[in-house]
């Protein structure tokens, strides 16, 4: 788990990251980016998502996935500034709000 500064120095989010796959297949996937409501929109998590990947990067890292809810738009928009492109849906995926709903599979490759 990763936390998130604004410029200041201030506590503005978090990230978990699994780096399970990462010794075998240099892989890694990005389960939670939380960002603090008042530090929204301000390009903390786009800032967070690239200061990751160019570490990761630097470790060996081929690719990076990530996966947002089909209704958070912000969060897709969020990921593909940083570099992610949007490789699928899966639709009806995850029970939340009293409904399935989609889940928007994104990826980062090094070399693409």
């Amino acid at each position: 788990m990763l936390v998130v500064e604004a410029p200041r120095g201030t506590r503005a989010g978090m990230l978990r990251l699994d780096l399970g796959r990462f010794e075998r297949h240099r892989t890694a996937v990005v389960h939670t980016l939380l960002v603090d409501p008042a530090a929204r929109g301000r390009g903390v998590a786009v800032g967070a998502l690239r200061t990751l990947l160019e570490d990761l990067r630097a470790r060996g890292a081929h690719r990076v996935e990530a996966e947002a809810y089909g209704f958070n738009a912000a969060a897709v928009r969020t990921f593909e500034a940083a570099g992610f492109a949007v490789e699928g849906t899966r639709r009806a995926a995850w029970w939340r709000h009293d409904a399935w709903q989609d889940g928007v599979h994104l990826g980062w490759v090094a070399d693409a």
